[in-house]
């Protein structure tokens, strides 16, 4: 593979990497375009330290907001950026924008479908978004069960299919035990690539 397109792959496909318990604590402090920085510097870290690179050589370049980076990939400021995958569509529609790789654990749909995964490339990459609705303490077991069956119910409508298609999502409902092994999992991974990245000791 040529080294710009192992480039682009690098940072095109970190789309919006960490944790959103990251993003609880860090947005009230930082500001919400200073974490979508950081988010996508963690993403792209954690990329490069997939591929056998060292995450503290990584210097990012900061815009506002993904129409600005997008603004000057298309004007040849920039060989790559790292965007949400919603954010290339009108872009690859028009043949102004290629999307070299994505970091789901799945081909997207739509105009993303011939874009090959990361695992597809031979790197064990996959980065990506999460909500999560969390309640109060104390939350009774019944209580807890009310929510999660109306949020399951949820997933299973057409409007809910209907956005998680628009918008390229990959669905991973997760409740109780389960969840919190992937919160667990998701802390462990984002403090060490802040360590790697030298945010955090």
């Amino acid at each position: 593979m040529p080294l710009r397109d192992l480039l682009l792959l690098i940072l095109l496909s970190a789309v919006w990497g960490a944790s959103y318990l990251f993003t609880r604590i860090a947005g009230p402090v930082l500001g919400p375009i200073s974490l979508m920085a950081i988010r996508l510097f963690i993403a792209a870290g954690m990329l490069i330290k997939a591929l056998g690179g060292n995450p503290r050589e990584l210097r990012p370049v900061v815009f506002k907001g993904s129409a600005l980076a997008i603004t000057a990939l298309l004007g040849n400021h920039l060989e790559y950026v790292v965007v949400g995958a919603t954010n290339t569509t009108p872009h690859i529609a028009s043949g102004r924008m290629r999307v070299v790789a994505v970091a789901a654990p799945k081909r997207l749909g739509g105009p993303l479908s011939n874009v090959p995964t990361w695992r597809e490339q031979g790197v064990d990459m996959v980065s990506g978004t999460w909500r999560g609705i969390f309640g109060p303490k104390g939350l009774t077991a019944a209580q807890v069960a009310y929510w999660e069956n109306a949020l399951l119910k949820i997933t299973k409508t057409a409007e809910w299919r209907s956005d998680v298609e628009k918008n390229y999502w990959t669905e991973d409902f997760r409740t109780g035990a389960e969840l919190k092994k992937m919160l667990d999992e998701e802390y462990r991974d984002t403090k060490a690539i802040l360590s790697d990245l030298g945010l955090v000791k």
